[in-house]
């Protein structure tokens, strides 16, 4: 992860998770308040996010991340090839 500087630099927005933490609860993923607004010192409770919910959101994380590096690398080896427009098209759709 790099800084960028920008308003949607991941860094900064790292930082800013951290920051509206609940402070009394150590783990990292937390469960989200009900009532936070973006002016709340505290954006989640003291609860931790429970193992299941933790396991899905990694696994969709994860899934984001598979997907979108297969459509590059596809895209790429395509582009290499010289292969049909209409297989690069649906790529972008996956």
């Amino acid at each position: 992860m790099y800084e960028t500087g920008g308003d949607l630099c991941p860094v900064k927005s790292y930082q800013l998770y951290l920051m509206k933490l609940h402070p009394l609860q150590p783990r990292l993923f937390q469960q989200p308040r009900r009532k936070a607004t973006p002016d709340s010192p505290m954006w989640y409770g003291k609860a931790p996010i429970g193992e299941k919910a933790l396991q899905q959101m990694m696994a969709n994380i994860s899934g984001i991340y598979e997907t979108d590096h297969l459509n590059t690398r596809n895209q790429n080896s395509l582009s290499h090839t010289g292969e049909n427009q209409n297989i690069r098209r649906f790529l972008t759709f996956l």
